[in-house]
């Protein structure tokens, strides 16, 4: 993929992640719950890493930024940044074992990731109702991510972007 390609793919993510964010982000426990994480996900598997990465940072970034304010940006943004990391861009097709894994691991990061942010940095002990919200939140973004990797699929645009 070309340099000029990923950027505009990685900028069109980057939007569509900050826009699923802010439109769907429900507020539980403390913690802010959306389904922007499915195309940070799916970002991972258009793009190279780095490239996903990116668009996961610009896009969470200032989703977390207008909630939030800075804490919010390194709280929502590390674990998103870091779910990128567990896809690869180079299979043909999204619904395959390799990213059920990616997602598995994703989920993980989307659960815990609010919870261990809040006892270590904040030292707010929110108890297991944080993680409860955060693994509701990444289970949600876990089946809208493989229901869009399978209409993804099934229509071939992933081969038809190459």
């Amino acid at each position: 993929m070309s340099k000029k390609k990923s950027v505009l793919i990685s900028l069109i993510f980057a939007v569509l992640i900050f826009g699923v964010s802010y439109l769907t982000s429900t507020e539980g426990n403390g913690t802010f719950v959306s389904l922007g994480d499915a195309f940070v996900m799916m970002a991972a598997c258009f793009l190279p890493t780095g490239w996903a990465m990116l668009a996961a940072l610009l896009g969470c970034g200032a989703y977390a930024f207008i909630i939030g304010g800075w804490q919010a940006l390194i709280a929502i943004t590390l674990f998103r940044v870091l779910a990128a990391c567990w896809f690869m861009d180079d299979e043909e097709k999204l619904f395959t074992s390799r990213t059920a894994i990616g997602a598995v691991m994703s989920f993980v990061l989307f659960a815990c990731g609010p919870f261990l942010f809040n006892m270590l940095v904040t030292e707010a002990f929110g108890g297991l109702n944080i993680l409860g919200v955060s693994a509701l939140g990444g289970l949600a973004n876990v089946i809208v991510f493989f229901a869009l990797a399978f209409i993804v699929d099934k229509f071939k645009i992933r081969t038809r972007l190459k």
